[in-house]
C-alpha cells in the first residue's frame, strides 16, 4: 500500500507535533522553581546529593526529584490548651521543682534548619524531623 503525497504530509506533520511534546514534557519536568525560605534536596535513583539548591530557577535531570525543605524559623509550641501548638490535646512537659512539686509547663521554642544540613537531614531522618529531632530534644533539655 503507497501513501499519497497528503497522506505522507499528515504522518509528517502527526510525527512532528509528537516529537514536539515530547521535547516540550522533557523540558517541563527539566526545570524545578524553589521557594523562598527552602532549600531543594536533589534526590537521583534513592541517591541523595550533598549539593542543595538554592531558592531560584534550576535545571535537573527529568528522572530526578528535588525535595523542598524550609529553611525558615519555625516555632514548636507544647501546651496543655486544645487547639493550640504542633499536637492535638494534652501536650505538655512535666517538671519537678526543687520542693520535688510536679509542675506542668507551656513552653514555646523557635528552630531553623541549616540550609547546609538539609541533605544529611534528608538521608538519615527524612521529612518528619520536626517529630523525631525537635520534639525529643525539647523533652530531653526540659
Amino acid at each position: 500500500m503507497t501513501l499519497t503525497r497528503e497522506q505522507r504530509t499528515v504522518a509528517i506533520m502527526f510525527g512532528l507535533i509528537v516529537v514536539i511534546a515530547i521535547v516540550i514534557g522533557l523540558l517541563f519536568t527539566s526545570i524545578v522553581t524553589v521557594k523562598a525560605g527552602h532549600v531543594g534536596v536533589y534526590n537521583e535513583f534513592g541517591v541523595v546529593s550533598e549539593y542543595e539548591f538554592q531558592p531560584g530557577l534550576h535545571f535537573k535531570v527529568p528522572w530526578a526529584g528535588v525535595e523542598q525543605m524550609s529553611v525558615q524559623t519555625k516555632e514548636y509550641t507544647m501546651t496543655f490548651t486544645e487547639g493550640e501548638g504542633a499536637v492535638k490535646g494534652k501536650d505538655t512537659i512535666s517538671a519537678l521543682t526543687k520542693e520535688g512539686l510536679t509542675v506542668d509547663l507551656d513552653i514555646t521554642i523557635l528552630y531553623k534548619l541549616q540550609p547546609d544540613k538539609a541533605d544529611v537531614i534528608y538521608k538519615t531522618v527524612g521529612k518528619n524531623y520536626i517529630g523525631v529531632i525537635v520534639r525529643p530534644q525539647i523533652r530531653t533539655v526540659i
